[in-house]
């Protein structure tokens, strides 16, 4: 068996930003549509539940367009990201991000940018020996037409 307790530290030490992990159990089965703005609001709080919050490492992967897409006169871009957190929280419980929840940044040392943008996971991986969570993460954002 190979004991990965130093590694799963010296990787902790180089998350030098913070998030918080969100998920929503019912989705959008539970969002109500406003007639006045033609769009879905989420319930009031309570709506989410917090999974994590604490420390993460965000790396930038690619920029994926949307084939010619457009909404409303805009192309639309997937950022996407790699965001790495720990095997266990804080209180030594495993930590278990699922696809589709809801990541957002609440701190970054060096790329303040990144503070308070949301992102949705979209794979999360793991394995025997590793040493932190791997979660690939896509905001969605909108450019002019060109």
């Amino acid at each position: 068996m190979i004991d990965v307790t130093r590694s799963r530290a010296a990787t902790e030490r180089e998350m030098v930003d913070e998030c918080t992990i969100t998920r929503d159990p019912q989705g959008v089965h539970d969002d109500v549509f406003d007639e006045s703005t033609g769009r879905y609001q989420t319930p009031p709080a309570g709506d989410s539940s917090l999974v994590y919050d604490g420390p993460c490492l965000i790396a930038a992967m690619a920029v994926h367009g949307a084939g010619g897409a457009a909404e409303g006169g805009q192309d639309i871009y997937r950022e996407q990201y790699r965001l790495r957190v720990p095997v266990t929280d804080q209180h030594g419980n495993d930590l278990v991000p699922l696809i589709g929840d809801t990541i957002t940044i609440t701190a970054s040392l060096n790329d303040p940018a990144m503070v308070d943008r949301e992102f949705t996971a979209i794979e999360v991986l793991g394995g025997s020996n590793t040493v932190s969570r791997r979660i690939r993460m896509v905001a969605r954002v909108r450019g002019p037409r060109t």
